[in-house]
């Protein structure tokens, strides 16, 4: 994937839409709305990291951790 599609699929997000209607004002942001920040930032961070600016079709890996604990919980009896 491509720098500019994580910014895509923020905007795919149901919460992300809710945060705007409730926050009608973040858009007028120097930096744009939430999304735009998150996404500026994080190209910042690989910059500042890297040593060199980010396009935005400059390939990037992109990992999603989801750790998950499962607890059995066992009544009395069983």
């Amino acid at each position: 994937m491509t720098w500019d599609d994580p910014l895509s699929y923020l905007n795919t997000w149901s919460l992300l839409h809710t945060f705007r209607q409730h926050n009608l004002t973040d858009g007028e942001h120097p930096r744009g709305d939430v999304a735009v920040r998150f996404w500026k930032d994080l190209n910042e961070g690989v910059e500042q990291e890297d040593g060199r600016a980010v396009e935005g079709y400059d390939e990037v890996d992109v990992e999603w951790p989801l750790a998950m604990i499962f607890k059995r919980a066992y009544k009395s009896g069983f």
